[in-house]
């Protein structure tokens, strides 16, 4: 029964995070249990896998056409977080 989101649900509850003020980055599968949190925000780069994709159809998820890494800083701007990017020093 262990899933990334059902991980990420657990350390929200224990951190006092309301899921809306989550964003998630993902590219495979495994990763579409994160993605379906409700409140949750993503980001999916052009190399998500179908499987992905067809998961979180409907949700609040920003698609890059770019990939990998790109993809993180795409989204970082488009969710108005650049600046979090300096700080993590993927700028």
């Amino acid at each position: 029964g262990a899933s990334k989101g059902r991980a990420l649900a657990w350390l929200c509850s224990h951190l006092a995070v309301d899921p809306g003020e989550v964003l998630v980055v993902g590219d495979r599968g495994s990763d579409s249990s994160m993605f379906t949190l409700p409140g949750v925000r993503g980001i999916l780069g052009d190399n998500a896998q179908p499987e992905l994709v067809s998961a979180t159809l409907g949700r609040e998820i920003f698609h890059s056409k770019l990939p990998f890494a790109h993809a993180l800083l795409d989204g970082l701007q488009h969710y108005g977080l650049a600046m979090l990017a300096g700080l993590l020093g993927i700028d």
